[in-house]
């Protein structure tokens, strides 16, 4: 409820991550779902129109598929740690 837009990191059929994705768009407007990087590649200029950005992933996420994510949002600027 507290970020303009909400990163849910995790593959499509695990059913830990599509329940944080539910849990998601009950409380944020604005949610994606990426399970690769490409995902958020082709999310670039809908992430860039927001300040305040979450990042969740599902508890079988490799932390290699994190990491690369927020590495990309991080060297496009969109993402301030």
């Amino acid at each position: 409820k507290e970020v303009e837009l909400m990163i849910i990191i995790g593959g499509r059929k695990s059913s830990n991550t599509n329940k944080l994705y539910e849990i998601s768009c009950k409380n944020c407007k604005n949610v994606i779902f990426a399970e690769n990087k490409k995902d958020v590649e082709n999310e670039k200029e809908r992430i860039s129109q927001f300040n305040k950005i979450g990042i969740m992933a599902g508890a079988s996420t490799p932390k290699e598929s994190i990491d690369e994510i927020v590495q990309i949002l991080e060297k496009e600027k969109l993402l301030k740690i």
